[in-house]
């Protein structure tokens, strides 16, 4: 974990700051990606929304808003797929320049470390991203081509289990949803973490059914807030495993809670659904 953190002043007076001013959301996440345990010399890294929003102690949909935002004036990128996150100028804040590489040489310890950082996370588009932006400095050194993003199919909210999409398509989804990915993220956003085994078993099941990993925890994090899972302690919220394998994704928030009642309390009694969350 870093010991401290730069900040450049200029970002409260410049475009972004002014971008910013006036929603404290967009700030607090802002400055958590600029100074968080997780940031890097090129402001690219791995962070599951779910880590970022416990840390700041705000809901993940908040968090995913206020990540939308700062997209959109610019300040950073997120990878969904991969959970990355890149700081479109970080590298300026490290250095103490405000210009895209601004001293920094060939042959830089500085720029050796974020080539680094670059071949760990090629499994993201935003390390190409990234290249693009920075130029030949961090370009050229590379010793492996950067990898195109992880997509999977956008799912049509239509119930039916269909996806759109083939060939390249299908095998980018099935690597992106190999054995157990994702799972711990679900998990973590899950407001009834028992029978943790036979929830994964479950997700493991249902890899070619479940919408993207970003549109199944949102649709989690609504029905959490719903008058069904939270009346009477969250009684009628479902275990995780029985709410997979009825394909709980396509609920209706509104939903009648005798609908949501939970089909695997006779299991659960009888043993064969370990609680080891």
């Amino acid at each position: 974990m870093r010991k401290y953190a730069k900040i450049n002043p200029r970002l409260w007076t410049g475009r972004l700051g002014l971008a910013m001013r006036g929603d404290a959301m967009m700030q607090v996440v802002a400055f958590y990606l600029l100074t968080g345990p997780h940031a890097n010399l090129a402001g690219l890294y791995l962070l599951p929304v779910v880590t970022l929003a416990d840390d700041i102690g705000h809901g993940a949909r908040k968090v995913r808003t206020a990540l939308g935002k700062l997209e959109e004036i610019g300040f950073c990128r997120y990878d969904t797929s991969t959970r990355r996150v890149w700081i479109v100028d970080y590298l300026k804040h490290e250095v103490g320049a405000w210009e895209p590489g601004a001293g920094m040489k060939k042959g830089d310890n500085r720029v050796k470390a974020v080539q680094a950082v670059l071949e760990d996370h090629a499994i993201s588009s935003l390390t190409r991203e990234f290249a693009d932006h920075y130029g030949e400095l961090f370009e050229a050194p590379l010793q492996a081509p950067l990898q195109a993003p992880l997509q999977a199919p956008r799912y049509t909210g239509t119930g039916t289990g269909t996806r759109a999409g083939t060939g390249n398509t299908s095998r980018a989804r099935a690597h992106a949803r190999g054995k157990g990915y994702g799972f711990d993220e679900f998990w973590e956003h899950y407001p009834r973490r028992v029978g943790k085994r036979d929830a994964l078993k479950a997700w493991e099941q249902t890899a070619k059914e479940r919408p993207p990993l970003a549109e199944l925890t949102t649709k989690v994090d609504e029905l959490s807030t719903s008058k069904q899972w939270t009346k009477q302690g969250g009684q009628f919220v479902p275990y995780p495993a029985t709410w997979l394998r009825r394909g709980g994704w396509d609920d209706e928030v509104g939903q009648a809670a005798a609908d949501l009642v939970d089909f695997d309390a006779a299991a659960y009694d009888a043993g064969t659904v370990v609680d080891d969350g």
